[in-house]
């Protein structure tokens, strides 16, 4: 500000700007043809001035060249109607928002400003790290609830998970909320659900050779480990995993995509639900507990119970957040959900 001041300073008191000011007996002051002109003349003796301030000297020359647009069109309009010459140029404000005094801000705005970023900031934190401990605390569940069925389905599933985590990692999709919040930013947010419908779409050809690899797990792991039960069971547990990569897939895309417009309920909502719900079907099915004279169904129930938990989480958010609620409406593509024109 104090540089536009200086600069505007010495413009004004520059010989350029001197000889423009001082009506001569062949260029009155009235004329602005003649302004215009003389600007022309002497604009390189203002080289030096507006050298140091390329933008600023830009404005003002375009500024003085519309001024004598104006005053050219009114000088004609007068000779063709024969009205009196005007004593003054007809000049345009200068509106510059670098030059006005800066609004101080009310007190107290400030910290509210900052409370309420860090209030949404919190909000955003809480939600992923709600999703992100419950898929955790699930692992954890199907920990402890094997180990009391046989150390030997331990070693079974970490195996299994082992084989099929570094596959897994291809339907993850966690592009997609960058990509929404971009849209969302712009104010496009059409643009946001068109990029979950690509995001289904592109997921949906990679779920492919991720579920067929799954499948194949005990042929995969014959080629590393040499004990036959240990492969059957690591075999079963991910044949039956990958009947849920369907929801899962469904499931955190969904959660990106909320989660990217700051909608945290569905995170928030689903993962309490599918935590509890692991443990109590887990005890009941697994170990049996809750139910006289049975002792569940072991080992095999525990992958089951797995993906019957994936599906309930994609179904919460579907009918609750989509159908009921219909947050993903605002969104909604040109050509509809279901098209991909």
């Amino acid at each position: 500000k104090r540089e536009i001041k200086q600069f505007t300073s010495e413009l004004c008191t520059s010989p350029a700007c001197v000889s423009l000011t001082e009506p001569t007996k062949h260029r009155p002051l009235s004329s602005p043809i003649l302004h215009v002109v003389a600007w022309a003349q002497h604009k390189v003796s203002l080289g030096a001035v507006v050298g140091r301030h390329e933008l600023l000297g830009s404005a003002l020359i375009e500024h003085v060249l519309d001024v004598g647009a104006v005053g050219v069109a009114r000088a004609a309009h007068a000779r063709r109607h024969r009205l009196p010459p005007t004593t003054t140029m007809p000049s345009a404000e200068l509106e510059d928002p670098l030059l006005e005094d800066p609004v101080p801000p009310k007190p107290g705005s400030t910290f509210k400003g900052v409370a309420v970023e860090l209030r949404e900031l919190g909000a955003l934190t809480a939600g992923f790290f709600v999703s992100s401990v419950s898929w955790v605390i699930m692992k954890t569940t199907d920990t402890a609830l094997l180990g009391h069925v046989g150390t030997r389905y331990l070693d079974a599933t970490a195996l299994s998970d082992l084989y099929t985590m570094s596959t897994g990692v291809f339907v993850q999709g966690r592009v997609l909320g960058v990509f929404v919040s971009q849209a969302i930013g712009a104010d496009n947010k059409k643009l946001a659900g068109a990029w979950l419908q690509t995001s289904y779409a592109v997921l949906s050809l990679v779920l492919i050779p991720v579920a067929v690899a799954w499948l194949f797990t005990g042929p995969a792991l014959k080629l590393f480990v040499r004990n036959d039960t240990l492969v059957k069971d690591a075999a079963y547990y991910a044949t039956v995993l990958a009947l849920c990569l369907p929801a899962r897939v469904g499931f955190s895309q969904l959660t990106q995509f909320f989660s990217a417009q700051k909608i945290m309920r569905p995170s928030y909502a689903t993962a309490p639900i599918a935590m509890v719900l692991n443990l109590v079907l887990g005890l009941i099915l697994v170990l049996g507990i809750g139910i006289p004279d049975w002792h569940g169904f072991g080992f095999k129930a525990c992958p089951v119970v797995t993906t019957c938990v994936e599906y309930v989480q994609l179904a919460i958010v579907i009918i609750v957040f989509c159908v009921i609620k219909k947050l993903h409406a605002a969104c909604e593509p040109e050509q509809g959900w279901f098209s991909m024109t």
